[in-house]
């Protein structure tokens, strides 16, 4: 049995997610990612916010990635650079932004 999810209900259900702490940006980057990733490879993607939850990190600006990333570039542009060649990062606006764990 499988049920089709829309975005909107992929954010929903991320949103819902107790042990995430996902803003409804966040939550719906992340359904958008995931719809796009299905149409750009063709094949379906079975929906697990767990998976999710663990395969992703948010950060509300650059400085908190640094922190976090100790060996990140000090200059935006190249800590995003850097991040890219690493990663796959969400800009979710301005500021914020979703990297994959690595």
């Amino acid at each position: 049995m499988k049920v089709e999810l829309s975005t909107y209900e992929v954010a929903d259900r991320l949103l819902n997610d107790e042990f995430a702490g996902w803003t409804h940006e966040e939550a719906l980057a992340l359904a958008e990612f995931y719809e796009q990733l299905e149409e750009d490879t063709g094949e379906e993607i079975i929906f697990n916010a767990c998976s999710i939850r663990c395969d992703w990190n948010s950060f509300c600006n650059m400085q908190e990635v640094r922190d976090y990333y100790s060996n990140c570039p000090a200059d935006d542009e190249a800590a995003l650079e850097w991040l890219c060649d690493y990663a796959q990062v969400i800009q979710v606006d301005a500021e914020s932004l979703l990297v994959t764990q690595f």
